[in-house]
């Protein structure tokens, strides 16, 4: 085979395989429409020690979760749910099953401990130092602190803040290697949850105006624990 085949053929198949991963995601809104989201289902536990079972009634209990871990109801028959959670599906009792009400958050709750958002970077450094200079992209100039908090800066602004280490937490006490369970319990049901072929975004939105938005995404892994914060200001 010459070597211009096989070039095509390995970029076939690298399509493909992008394609496939594409068809992985699914986006769902939690509580209202949003643009390229499908309208979701969900509920949270009520109480802790709750069972996630293989099948109904008495199947095997592949779990226990805790309360407020947030569920999508895949389908109900009698008092049982099929039920996603944080990308595992198997049945839960319906009765130990509740909504919640989306979380009552301000611009202050999208903000890490002793790192705020739309503050400027010179504050910033001056409690933390100076980052290094890692790149800049669309604008935006980033910089990171020990590979442990990365700074988004905007016309000498903070304009995003990204971390995958437990240094940090959120104002609400929230921070990596948290559960998911805990999350909504703090932040209240999620605007939307993202599903991927390994981790979940649980994602926040507040629009205080048409030009001021904020964001926070929170990665979390199949068990449920929490791997990353991604909190972004617009506007």
């Amino acid at each position: 085979m010459k070597l211009k085949q096989v070039v095509c053929i390995t970029g076939l198949l690298l399509g493909l395989a992008n394609l496939a991963w594409a068809g992985n995601v699914e986006k769902y809104s939690c509580s209202r429409d949003l643009h390229g989201y499908e309208q979701g289902d969900f509920v949270v536990l009520k109480g802790d020690c709750v069972n996630l079972r293989q099948s109904p009634v008495d199947g095997r209990v592949l779990e226990e979760m805790p309360r407020h871990t947030l569920l999508r109801v895949v389908s109900q028959k009698e008092d049982w749910l099929q039920v996603v959670v944080d990308g595992k599906q198997g049945y839960v009792y319906g009765p130990l099953t509740g909504q919640l009400a989306n979380g009552e958050l301000t611009s202050e709750d999208f903000a890490f401990v002793g790192a705020p958002l739309d503050v400027a970077y010179d504050d910033l450094a001056t409690s933390l130092g100076k980052g290094d200079y890692k790149k800049k992209s669309h604008g935006i100039r980033y910089y990171e602190y020990g590979k442990q908090l990365l700074v988004g800066v905007e016309d000498d602004k903070i304009c995003s803040l990204e971390t995958v280490k437990q240094d940090y937490f959120l104002v609400r006490g929230v921070g990596v290697g948290d559960t998911s369970a805990r999350l909504v319990g703090q932040y209240g049901k999620p605007s939307a949850v993202i599903y991927e072929s390994e981790k979940v975004v649980y994602e926040y939105f507040l629009e205080k105006s048409r030009h001021e938005q904020y964001s926070l995404d929170v990665t979390v892994d199949e068990e449920g624990i929490i791997r990353g914060l991604t909190l972004k200001k617009k506007g």
